[in-house]
């Protein structure tokens, strides 16, 4: 079942959001802001529910990618792929995949490597890091 104005229906799309909603915005309302990844399955699913029904092998290939592409950027991240797929359907690589982007909407870089606009809450600091000296001496007061 495919609109004319917005192209096939994806998942989620049926949701009841007005006459005439557009698809981008159905699917970013149904599944894309709850803070959580899409699941690889929903994602390769809505591919294949483009016009011409792609395989995951043919999206790449139609790309100029190796067949293997697609399927590689649903399981890790890989920006430029991201931004291929996410396009395909409409959406932000950060709609579908929040964990890999800032909040800035830039890829995240390293396995885990915070970004500047992350909070990190930091453990407190054990009262005997530092010199050699301090430990010694905090030992000497614990024991008078």
């Amino acid at each position: 079942m495919a609109d004319e104005r917005s192209g096939p229906v994806l998942p989620g799309a049926m949701l009841a959001t007005g006459r005439g909603a557009p698809r981008a915005q159905v699917l970013r309302h149904k599944l894309g802001h709850s803070g959580h990844d899409w699941d690889r399955a929903d994602i390769a699913a809505a591919l294949k529910k483009l016009p011409g029904r792609p395989s995951l092998r043919a999206f790449s290939r139609q790309h100029g990618l190796s067949a293997t592409s697609t399927e590689v950027a649903l399981r890790r991240p890989w920006p430029r792929v991201e931004r291929l797929i996410a396009d395909a359907l409409g959406l932000e690589p950060w709609d579908l995949w929040p964990s890999r982007y800032t909040r800035a909407h830039q890829p995240r870089r390293g396995r885990h490597t915070p970004s500047a606009d992350d909070t990190i809450a930091l453990p407190a600091p054990h009262p005997f890091d530092g010199d050699a000296l301090d430990l010694v001496q905090a030992l000497a007061g614990a024991a008078a």
